[in-house]
């Protein structure tokens, strides 16, 4: 690649002002230490020092770098910090991969690409150390590699570093350390996140983790659905030295080590159910279980007619079941191998199809599926059957979370263990209650089920669940093709396969009613995402929010 300036691409590291962590020692998020934002510090205090602490891939490479010793300047370009790390990671010039990815966070469309840039892509320990990423164009329309985006895996602390690169004085390169100004993006939701200091673990964005991923370069695997390039971007240097020889990659393996990253970041979190017992830590263990603190995107399948089935029932009521060992069942919803939902009729157009619809983010699932351990899948499952029918943006099961938080502030309870993994119990029965009533199923039934939290539906469920006494859902469990619901009212007292096969009689009305109904509801997610997350992708129907 061709230097981005005369003189070559010098990086110069500037430390900036940031901020103290809101709490330290184990709750702490490590990625909140200072850090280097918008506000710049007189001073250079050396890039070396500056990367004290740091065990990740660019740290290392950094260090390996002779002149940065001497005098805190890195003369390498995008090229050549990818290729070095790569081969610090013992990997051939072969295994770097390059993705596009369709970005609307700077441009308000689809048009720009950002380059996703891997090392060791074939090799399953590595691959998910080093992501770079140029967010921006240059004027012409090339990918613009002086700015660089750059997360990296330290295995020391079981964590990603950030880093941003960007145009400095004297034709040098600032480097920034955990830029703050980026934390927005690549954190939770702001009104979850800092909750007595318990954040969630930075990480690199990647939303469309299932096919046909819309907005990714599918090919040469797949055909793309929705992606494509800007018209004479293949001509330029800088992407043609990026993505050519070999080095461009499909979405289907993108996927694959993005989903790589997240079990780290996952794996972490779930470690800490082991430190000291400590409310603001528990609560935060427990958070993604009632509140989204990521979410995922997914569209219709081409012209097939199928769309995830987690846009009408969380993905993990069906692990979970799995989890009580119920193997032997003739739900299609369960055991359907395509996880989808198959619409009766085709979308008589392009424009008909179900596009970026948002459903519950990949890392929340997956911690809670971890937690089964902690707690139970059974009082898992007790979660997801409130409010089931709106599988993302329940402001309802959300709302019994922030109200005892809210509780547990102003009245600290005696926690009745050592480690958070011991008080998570004691803190899930503190959250299961609305108006100081229990909503734990009553004793003959194994769950109590909520279609939807309409105001109706609440108040019925607050008496019911004051008196103890709920209906049954009545469900013909020999026949499960057999339709079954929970009455006028959407509440009733359920056993597992009741529950089941009210969840296979919503699917099929669905499934035979088309798009109409589940368009609505799907514009109401695209809505609250574009309302609680900085970074979105793009959504064409996002202005019918405004």
């Amino acid at each position: 690649m061709k230097k981005v300036l005369v003189g070559g691409l010098a990086l110069l590291l500037t430390i900036g002002c940031g901020t103290e962590p809101e709490e330290t020692g184990s709750n702490a998020d490590p990625n909140t230490q200072p850090s280097c934002g918008s506000g710049k510090c007189d001073a250079n205090t050396g890039l070396i020092d500056a990367l004290d602490g740091r065990e990740d891939p660019i740290a290392q490479w950094i260090r390996q770098q002779p002149e940065a010793a001497a005098d805190g300047v890195v003369d390498a370009d995008y090229e050549e910090i990818l290729l070095g790390i790569n081969a610090l990671l013992g990997c051939p010039d072969s295994d770097v991969k390059t993705f596009i990815v369709s970005d609307a966070l700077l441009t308000g469309d689809q048009a720009l690409p950002r380059t996703v840039s891997v090392a060791c892509a074939s090799n399953t320990s590595h691959r998910f150390k080093l992501f770079m990423s140029s967010p921006e164009a240059t004027e012409e329309g090339d990918v613009d590699a002086s700015v660089i985006e750059m997360f990296a895996w330290d295995d020391d602390e079981d964590v990603f570093r950030f880093y941003k690169v960007e145009p400095g004085e004297d034709g040098r390169f600032e480097v920034d350390v955990e830029p703050s100004e980026c934390a927005g993006c690549h954190l939770a939701p702001e009104s979850l996140m800092r909750v007595d200091g318990t954040g969630v673990p930075m990480m690199p964005i990647m939303n469309e983790l299932t096919e046909p991923w819309s907005h990714w370069n599918a090919e040469p695997a797949f055909r793309s659905q929705d992606f494509a390039l800007p018209e004479g971007i293949e001509g330029f240097d800088n992407y043609a030295t990026l993505t050519g020889n070999g080095r461009l990659g499909a979405a289907n393996q993108l996927e694959q080590i993005i989903r790589d990253a997240q079990k780290r970041v996952v794996s972490k979190r779930y470690k800490s159910r082991k430190d000291e017992a400590s409310v603001a830590a528990a609560m935060g263990l427990l958070r993604p279980l009632f509140c989204e603190e990521q979410v995922n995107y997914v569209s219709e399948r081409g012209d097939s007619g199928l769309l995830s089935m987690g846009f009408v029932v969380d993905d993990n009521i069906r692990e979970l079941y799995r989890k009580i060992n119920a193997t032997d069942w003739n739900y299609p919803w369960w055991y359907n191998q395509t996880k989808a939902v198959r619409f009766t009729t085709t979308a008589a157009t392009v424009e008909d199809q179900m596009r970026m619809i948002p459903v519950r983010g990949e890392i929340d699932r997956a911690l809670e599926l971890k937690l089964v351990r902690a707690l139970s899948a059974e009082k898992l499952l007790q979660i997801r059957a409130l409010d089931w029918q709106t599988p993302v943006f329940s402001d309802f099961r959300c709302g019994l979370w922030v109200s005892a938080r809210e509780r547990l502030r102003q009245d600290p309870p005696v926690l009745e263990g050592e480690t958070n993994e011991d008080v998570l119990e004691q803190l899930y029965a503190e959250i299961m209650q609305v108006d100081g009533v229990s909503l734990v199923a009553p004793e003959g039934a194994e769950l109590i089920v909520l279609d939807s939290a309409n105001d109706e539906a609440v108040e019925a469920l607050k008496m019911m669940a004051a008196a103890g006494d709920f209906p049954a859902a009545g469900c013909e469990v020999s026949d499960p093709s057999a339709p079954c619901a929970c009455g006028e009212l959407g509440v009733c007292a359920a056993g597992l396969q009741d529950f089941a096969q009210v969840i296979q009689t919503r699917v099929n009305e669905l499934e035979s009613q088309g798009r109409d109904t589940l368009r609505v509801q799907g514009q109401g997610y695209i809505c609250s995402a574009l309302e609680q997350f900085s970074a979105t992708p793009f959504i064409e129907t996002a202005g019918e929010c405004e």
